[in-house]
């Protein structure tokens, strides 16, 4: 997720947080498909 995102930790993969994915990818210049592959792990790891 984007850092700083204001999401409710519920353990589930629910809209809000495909939404933050997205955002995550789309400030990064990634594919924005709200998909957590490789590529978005290994800059949630930076």
């Amino acid at each position: 997720m984007r850092q700083g995102a204001e999401l409710e930790i519920t353990g589930a993969f629910d809209e809000d947080t495909r939404q933050a994915v997205q955002a995550f990818q789309s400030d990064r210049d990634m594919k924005a498909d709200g998909i957590v592959g490789e590529e978005t792990r290994e800059k949630l790891g930076e």
